[in-house]
């Protein structure tokens, strides 16, 4: 009894965890506004496996913007990493990092 109430835990817990990585992505810490050159202290430490780096361009106009309000997006550049790790799907463009 007791090894199948810790089978189910520890399958929920999994359960859990998946959709998690799915949903917001397969990362386990954040750290916002760190300048490119202070970055490398981040990504070559060595207790980090992988990084992602993301830097926000700024906005556009969007002509095609469902709200006439906001008729513009907000861009995003990210690595390679990124698009490996985060629900992010690429429809248009290109991904030459």
């Amino acid at each position: 009894m007791i090894c199948g109430v810790a089978t189910i835990a520890a399958s929920f817990q999994n359960l859990l965890i998946q959709n998690t990585i799915v949903t917001d992505g397969n990362y386990h810490a954040s750290f916002y506004n760190v300048a490119y050159g202070d970055s490398k202290y981040i990504t070559n430490n060595v207790s980090t496996i992988h990084s992602i780096l993301s830097k926000g361009l700024g906005y556009s106009s969007f002509q095609q913007s469902n709200n006439e309000n906001k008729p513009y997006i907000y861009l995003y550049a990210y690595s390679e990493t990124a698009f490996n790790n985060l629900p992010i799907n690429l429809k248009e463009g290109f991904s030459d990092c």
